[in-house]
């Protein structure tokens, strides 16, 4: 039997703090695609690509702290690694924050944006999978394992809709003073939220499993790295599709495109905000009902085929409607159906790996993948967006490589990667 109260406590701690470890990722996706360009560096045409890509680069350092944080997690415990990695966030979000602009120190500017955002690349590639690892064994034994589990995943797309109304907020409360500092503030608050976020995690319960290995030693993972390493490749192109499309094509590329072309930076913004919080009910809907069927493969199927299909074709012949409720409806459709996968995506990539190399197996798997997609991504745009003669004529190019990172996705489950029942020990 499992303590529903000790279950309730811990999973809603964790899914805050995993919402405000997107939250503090997001804010800086939503100033690359509106203020960095004008701020960070000398010319706007140039700094639109080059804005892209100082948020990308996150993606190199992802994989690194998800190897790191995850041993930590695997030795020392699921809460001292999120603690950790909250805290490397907030340090990222702090240092972008007090970074002067280009008109002050020049190329020192740009550089210590990427600095920091490797720095916050480090703890975001460590807290997901300690948080999903510490949750699926407190529900080791529920049949509504998936759900839990959901909840933390409901976070990605919270803290999304929250960075953007936020900076919607700001951008009408500031006027013009936000491209200055306004948006700024953004920064200080993610650094405060995650400040009371790191305090409240360490009241949570530790994994009952966990504390049973206490023999453990740090360098066990690297057997279990090799161990396990065929598992890990499998769930690293079993992932490409979602972290491919949603933190690329959707934000901050659709959001710089549409208010190029089309909508203001407002409207563009809350189209994805609004989708965000339609993701995020689609996550918990399809953790309840994974939780009845226990079918978390097929959702995954669903979330991969579907998003192939809307990416290729639907979505961007939406996004040049120039027609807000049909930008609605495209960032909305795509999104639900990304995070249809995503939302077993947690409990499904636990269940492939042992207590002891939990934390590390299912930070890696995710992580990689964000480096596999993100290295794809930076090399394309800065080679297309030149080619094609800016952002706005490279929508279909960016969305045909999504559709193939779907494509791959949706093969490898169907052949690779087989239904689990279980969570080993």
């Amino acid at each position: 039997m499992i303590n529903r109260s000790v279950v309730i406590k811990t999973t809603s701690v964790l899914a805050v703090a995993t919402m405000m470890q997107w939250f503090n990722f997001f804010i800086a996706a939503v100033a690359a695609a509106t203020v960095w360009p004008s701020v960070f560096f000398p010319q706007r045409t140039l700094g639109l690509t080059l804005s892209i890509v100082a948020y990308a680069v996150t993606f190199v350092t992802r994989p690194v702290g998800a190897l790191f944080l995850g041993m930590i997690g695997d030795s020392f415990g699921r809460k001292a690694s999120n603690v950790l990695a909250l805290i490397l966030m907030a340090l990222g979000s702090l240092g972008i924050a007090a970074t002067p602009s280009y008109a002050k120190i020049n190329i020192l500017a740009p550089t210590l944006v990427i600095v920091f955002r490797l720095l916050q690349g480090l703890g975001i590639g460590g807290q997901w999978g300690s948080a999903v690892a510490l949750v699926s064994e407190l529900t080791a034994n529920s049949k509504r394992r998936t759900f839990w589990t959901s909840l933390v995943q409901a976070g990605l797309p919270l803290g999304m809709a929250l960075a953007i109304f936020g900076t919607i907020l700001l951008i009408e409360i500031s006027g013009r003073t936000f491209l200055t500092f306004g948006w700024r503030i953004m920064f200080i608050i993610g650094v405060l939220f995650i400040v009371l976020s790191s305090i409240i995690i360490r009241n949570v319960s530790e994994s009952p499993f966990l504390t049973k290995k206490q023999d453990f030693h740090l360098l066990q993972s690297i057997s279990n790295l090799k161990k396990y390493k065929k598992d890990l490749l499998k769930l690293v192109f079993a992932e490409v599709y979602e972290v491919g499309t949603s933190s690329i094509v959707i934000i901050p590329f659709s959001v710089t495109f549409l208010s190029l072309s089309s909508l203001s930076v407002t409207d563009s913004l809350a189209s994805v905000g609004i989708a965000d919080l339609l993701a995020a009910t689609t996550i918990i809907i399809v953790g309840f009902l994974s939780g009845k069927v226990n079918k978390k493969r097929l959702f995954l199927l669903l979330s991969t085929g579907l998003s192939a299909i809307m990416v290729s074709y639907p979505y961007p012949l939406l996004l040049k409607s120039h027609a807000l409720i049909f930008v609605i409806i495209a960032q909305s459709s795509l999104f639900s159906f990304l995070e249809m996968g995503y939302s077993v995506l947690g409990a499904f990539f636990a269940e492939h790996f042992p207590t002891e190399f939990r934390s590390t197996g299912v930070n890696l798997s995710y992580q990689l993948s964000a480096a596999i997609v993100g290295s794809i991504n930076i090399i394309a745009i800065t080679i297309i967006l030149p080619l094609v003669n800016g952002l706005t004529n490279a929508l279909i190019y960016i969305t045909s490589i999504a559709a193939l990172l779907c494509t791959i996705s949706f093969c490898t489950l169907l052949t690779s990667l087989k239904e689990t029942s279980g969570l080993p020990i």
